[in-house]
């Protein structure tokens, strides 16, 4: 961080590359991420080392949506964006993709969804239904 000095004037500051840091997400994109058709995104379920590149969540766990999937939106209302961390789905705690995999299975075609997210530190509702 970057201060003025009692004069009022700005000091230098070096920014260094931590040369141990973490991977970024995108280099952990693998098998072991999951698109998502329903949802229209691409998440990753947040271990260590994704928990690891994330500012301290409010909420431990969930999903992390990595990337929008291109084409057509797949449903109407609002939009998750890259960043948002899923939590809930229809009152359903998500724990990782395989459970909201699962949690969306459950649900009929037409079925709105109801997700809380978490969103630049704060605790979102996210409201999607077919047109």
């Amino acid at each position: 961080m970057c201060r003025a000095d009692l004069r009022g004037f700005p000091s230098v500051c070096r920014v260094l590359e931590r040369v141990d840091g973490p991977q970024r997400i995108e280099d952990l994109l693998g098998s072991d991420s999951s698109p998502l058709p329903r949802l229209g995104v691409l998440c990753l379920t947040i271990d260590d080392k994704i928990s690891a590149l994330l500012p301290p969540l409010r909420v431990g766990g969930g999903v992390l949506v990595v990337a929008k999937m291109a084409g057509e939106r797949p449903r109407l209302g609002d939009d998750l964006a890259a960043g948002d961390v899923i939590h809930v789905l229809n009152g359903a705690e998500i724990k990782d993709v395989a459970s909201l995999q699962t949690q969306l299975d459950a649900l009929s075609a037409d079925s709105p969804l109801v997700l809380q997210v978490e969103r630049s530190g704060a605790l979102h509702f996210v409201v999607l239904e077919n047109d």
